[in-house]
C-alpha cells in the first residue's frame, strides 16, 4: 500500500506540474517562472504536511514523497540557472537563485508555523 500511494501522488505533482509549466507557456512567461511557483507552493504544503506526518504518516506518504516528490524539481531549477547562464541573464540568474532559495524556506516554515 505504501508504495502505490507513493506512486499515485508522484504521477499526480508530476501532471500537476506539467500542466502548470504548459499554462506559463500559453501565459508566454519566461521559462523560469513555473519553476519558481511549483518549488515555493511545494515548499509551502512540506512545512503543512510535515506538522501532520507524525499524526498521519500515510498521507504524510502521498502528499510529501509522492505528490511533492512529482511536483516540485531541483533538477530543474538547476536546469533553469544554467539556461539563464548561457543566455548570460546574469541580473536575472542571482535574483532567480537567491530569490527561489530564501522564498522556499520562508514558505516551509510558514507552512509549518500554519498547520502546528
Amino acid at each position: 500500500m505504501t508504495f502505490f500511494l507513493v506512486a499515485v501522488g508522484g504521477g499526480l505533482g508530476a501532471t500537476l506540474r506539467y500542466a502548470i509549466i504548459c499554462l506559463f507557456e500559453r501565459w508566454k512567461k519566461p521559462f523560469f517562472y513555473a519553476t519558481f511557483i511549483v518549488n515555493t507552493a511545494g515548499s509551502f504544503v512540506m512545512g503543512i504536511s510535515l506538522a501532520y506526518s507524525v499524526a498521519y504518516p500515510q498521507w504524510w506518504l502521498f502528499i510529501s514523497i509522492g505528490l511533492l516528490g512529482g511536483l516540485t524539481t531541483f533538477s530543474t531549477f538547476a536546469f533553469d540557472i544554467v539556461r539563464l547562464q548561457k543566455q548570460r541573464d546574469l541580473p536575472a540568474l542571482v535574483i532567480y537563485t537567491l530569490f527561489t532559495l530564501f522564498v522556499a524556506m520562508i514558505a516551509i516554515a510558514f507552512g509549518y508555523y500554519l498547520a502546528s
